[in-house]
């Protein structure tokens, strides 16, 4: 099982520092994973624009009166979180490269387990542009378990950006969708990708009360 432990590869954030909201159905949960290996240090620039633009996006197509809150976790080889449930208001992208190597299967399960809301539609998107090469709290068996289980509860929804200009076989192990792109491209890749997510909303909602009125019966 992939706990959360402080063995130097998956660093646990500090709960007590962060007061989580309230779990209400005007909320919309976003789960942003983003690989800051090396191979992304010549693009810090791009990623902290691009971001800002897809959280404004959000903002701006989300269905009225949801709540946004956003999860970013960054990761090269180990993973930590640099905001906890912040509203889409307010969430500030600090963003530095430079890790060695890529632990996507340990960044996946660590941020997994941060989030298991089945209350509200939860947006998750893994962003990267290596394939998994270290990790050592995780394995692909036990990513793909949690995903499913996720998109089984029918209050979830999965992206990959997969920003190496070529397929990734890392990513489509994943059995999410996954949009391929390149760093350069990385804000147009975003803007339809959050598109995609605000009609997920619906959709989410629906199937979720669909699945709650069908398990009280």
């Amino acid at each position: 099982m992939c706990d959360i432990k402080n063995t130097g590869n998956v660093e646990p954030i500090d709960r007590t520092r962060e007061k989580q909201p309230a779990r209400t159905s005007n909320q919309v949960r976003i789960v942003v994973v983003m690989d800051r290996s090396a191979s992304m240090k010549p693009h810090e620039k791009t990623v902290v624009e691009s971001l800002r633009n897809f959280f404004a996006s959000l903002r701006g197509g989300l269905p009225k009166g949801l709540q946004g809150l956003v999860t970013l976790t960054q990761f090269g080889a180990k993973a930590e979180t640099s905001a906890l449930l912040q509203p889409l208001e307010t969430i500030a992208v600090d963003y530095h490269a430079g890790e060695e190597s890529t632990a996507l299967w340990d960044a996946i399960c660590y941020s997994l387990r941060l989030e298991t809301s089945r209350h509200v539609p939860v947006l998750v998107l893994f962003v990267t542009d290596g394939e998994e090469n270290s990790s050592t709290e995780a394995d692909l068996r036990q990513v793909q378990a949690m995903i499913q289980t996720r998109e089984e509860w029918g209050n979830w929804s999965f992206y990959v950006l997969n920003l190496q200009g070529r397929p990734s076989r890392s990513a489509a192990q994943l059995r999410v969708e996954v949009i391929d792109s390149t760093p350069e491209k990385m804000s147009e890749a975003l803007s339809r990708i959050s598109g995609s997510m605000c009609r997920d909303v619906a959709r989410l909602q629906s199937a979720h009360k669909r699945a709650l009125l069908e398990g009280g019966r």
